[in-house]
């Protein structure tokens, strides 16, 4: 089949999907094994008033930045992936998104109402210890409750601050900025991870995949850490 160009489908996911899973078992071994029980601090309501919203992410934008993400329907189509993958446990997500995208997928997903326009998720949850198996969602980020279509899979997530690495940032490039200004990853906490915050994703904006990171990282998405206060960091002025 030829190059589907349906609304949602952007010639470059095919190369450049594959490249944004590289650092999916640093970011997994992170959040599943390093919660631990520090205090737990859920979004307030004046937070909107001091961070900007998720809405307002915009592509070819190189720095860090902390958001506000309301509660949200993250809809798309479910893999379960090995975490640790070998050859005979190949890694499966690339071919997951190429084989999507020869379908009505892309058609589909742009059509919901979407808080990041323009873009796709790779969202990372559900690490099972005993398949040592994790669930990737080839999706997009829609406002809570919204209809999912059929045969479709999703996950609700409650309001949060998001912080969103540099374009090309790994996920310890992002936990150290973070630690830096007196804040890590809401995954730090089980009572949060518990609430929905189990989780990372990459970003795609489609107005940046054609083009490589700044730092030459082949890394063509961001990712999106849930992140928290840390209450136990001072930080030195």
């Amino acid at each position: 089949m030829g190059t589907d160009m349906s609304p949602g489908f952007h010639p470059a996911l095919p190369k450049l999907y594959p490249y944004g899973i590289h650092v999916i078992s640093f970011l997994l071994s992170a959040f599943i094994f390093g919660c631990g029980t520090l205090t737990v601090e859920q979004p307030n309501k004046n937070m909107k008033n001091t961070f900007r919203e998720i809405r307002e992410v915009k592509p070819s934008k190189t720095d860090f930045e902390i958001f506000m993400m309301p509660p949200s329907r993250v809809i798309g189509k479910e893999l379960s992936s090995p975490l640790h993958c070998t050859d005979e446990k190949p890694n499966p997500i690339p071919a997951f998104w190429i084989n999507l995208h020869k379908t009505d997928f892309g058609k589909i997903i742009e059509s919901l109402p979407l808080i990041i326009p323009d873009s796709h998720l790779g969202w990372t949850c559900d690490y099972v210890a005993e398949t040592d198996t994790f669930s990737y969602i080839c999706s997009v980020l829609t406002p809570a409750g919204t209809p999912v279509p059929e045969n479709f899979q999703y996950r609700d997530v409650p309001q949060t601050l998001v912080a969103v690495g540099a374009w090309g940032d790994e996920i310890s490039d992002i936990v150290e900025r973070l630690k830096a200004i007196g804040y890590e990853p809401a995954w730090h906490d089980s009572a949060l991870v518990a609430s929905g915050l189990g989780w990372n994703t990459e970003l795609y904006m489609f107005a940046e995949m054609e083009n490589l990171p700044p730092n030459g990282n082949k890394v063509g998405c961001r990712w999106m850490v849930p992140c928290k206060k840390n209450r136990e960091l001072k930080i030195e002025n």
